[in-house]
């Protein structure tokens, strides 16, 4: 039963505070540093550096007091996704394996596996890895009031060239907050499911398969609940007389201050450095 409890293996969208000094800084700050970061470590062309990325996240993490197997429980659910992309690069990356410097360790039918591949498939989970805690970091450290709001005054200027940034502040900040809430309607139905004595595939050889199998027949029921989520939700806003585009007044201001300016110039540094080091 608790391979099914969704909302537990999902860290992105869910806001932990613990007063730490992430937790106070600007939320424009906290997001221009985290596309710095993410950018970072999908540029970085070496495995020392992409390390470097990971456990410099695992400090931020450690930093914003964020639980460690909190933080880590969001990399279980694409372990699947990971390892089918490292299946995929054996078979079509055979360019990869024969490139200059490369030395074949095994090699069968269309399969060849090289060290160069072998490099590869680690830079491929080490990026991912660092890019899901970066994510969980940034949610976790900023409720969805400050995402929107941040996402929202770092938008605005592209007004002036007829691209709407108040709307895709608040596209972006529901699509984080509806991500528990999607993982728990998820969970509902597959234990739904199991107490109608449907089979997911608990104990056997082929435990991946039949719950793959049994999971494809939810796909309607969770479509359908999240267009309906999304119906309510427009018919809320509608009926709260909502106006995309419209100036509007806070209740709190957003400051910008010299530590924030310091988080963004470090980020910049660390980006720099990372994409350099290869």
């Amino acid at each position: 039963m608790e391979d099914f409890e969704f909302l537990r293996k999902v860290n992105i969208g869910i806001y932990l505070p613990s007063g730490s000094p992430i937790h106070r800084l600007d939320p424009r700050a906290k997001i221009i540093s985290f596309l710095l970061l993410v950018a970072a470590a999908t540029l970085a062309p070496s495995i020392p550096a992409n390390l470097g990325m990971l456990f410099l996240t695992l400090g931020l993490i450690a930093i914003a007091r964020i639980p460690f197997g909190y933080a880590m429980a969001g990399i279980k659910p694409a372990i699947p996704f990971l390892i089918a992309i490292a299946f995929l690069d054996l078979i079509f990356a055979p360019h990869v394996a024969s490139g200059t410097g490369c030395m074949i360790l095994w090699h069968w039918w269309a399969l060849s596996v090289s060290n160069c591949v072998l490099r590869l498939i680690a830079l491929i989970f080490i990026r991912f890895g660092t890019l899901i805690l970066l994510t969980a970091l940034l949610t976790s450290t900023t409720s969805t009031a400050e995402m929107g709001r941040g996402m929202e005054s770092l938008l605005l200027p592209l007004n002036r060239f007829g691209v709407p940034g108040y709307e895709l502040a608040m596209i972006f900040s529901l699509t984080f907050r509806f991500v528990p809430s999607f993982a728990l309607e998820a969970e509902r139905l597959v234990k739904a499911q199991l107490a109608r004595g449907a089979d997911f595939g608990e104990g056997g050889r082929w435990k991946f398969t039949r719950r793959a199998r049994a999971m494809l027949p939810l796909m309607v029921p969770f479509f359908l609940m999240a267009l309906q989520r999304a119906e309510t939700m427009a018919l809320a806003m509608e009926a709260r007389g909502f106006v995309g585009g419209k100036r509007r007044t806070y209740y709190r201001s957003l400051h910008f201050r010299r530590q924030d300016a310091l988080a963004i110039a470090a980020s910049l540094a660390v980006a720099i450095l990372a994409v350099l080091a290869g």
